[in-house]
């Protein structure tokens, strides 16, 4: 409900939603919201994430499992992984078309070339993400958006995510 209440007390119009993906949800709802502004179901979109630790339970029967890290921090695409670390956290972002920004005079902390989502499929476990369909996924986003992977950062994410998903723990 706090999607529609956020839009109900800002009078924004547009579609309004919350994404509950797991690990995902705030990327996931980046890519609905660019999306809709592509469809033209709205103009901009501001795209929030939150993260509140309400109770010691979780984190308690977590640790046990074994599934956070002992060192409190995440190394994600690293051999080294041991875990995830869990925080409090509530970030926004604000997107509109690029064309529409620069005429608003907008302040532009980055553009968003392509975006796509996809299921993992079976994997190692529920936990574990596919590394297949993660480098298949950033491919297709590549191609689609007409970029060559050699050219940017994610080149070296790319050649990560094609190894075994079994070295990777979230």
């Amino acid at each position: 409900m706090i999607a529609n209440r956020v839009s109900y007390e800002f009078d924004f119009r547009g579609p309004s939603e919350v994404v509950k993906t797991g690990c995902s949800a705030s990327l996931v709802a980046l890519h609905n919201a660019v999306r809709s502004i592509q469809s033209g179901d709205c103009e901009s979109a501001i795209v929030a994430g939150t993260s509140l630790i309400m109770g010691p339970y979780l984190t308690a029967a977590m640790t046990h499992q074994g599934v956070l890290s002992p060192e409190g921090s995440c190394k994600t695409f690293d051999a080294s992984a041991d875990g995830f670390a869990r925080a409090d956290a509530i970030n926004a972002v604000f997107i509109k078309k690029l064309d529409d920004a620069v005429r608003d005079g907008n302040p532009i902390r980055a553009v968003i070339r392509g975006t796509s989502t996809n299921s993992d499929g079976h994997s190692a476990s529920l936990m574990a993400p596919s590394g297949k369909a993660h480098e298949a996924l950033m491919h297709k986003v590549y191609e689609d958006a007409g970029l060559d992977p050699t050219e940017t950062g994610m080149n070296n994410a790319l050649s990560i995510a094609s190894k075994s998903a079994a070295n990777f723990m979230y």
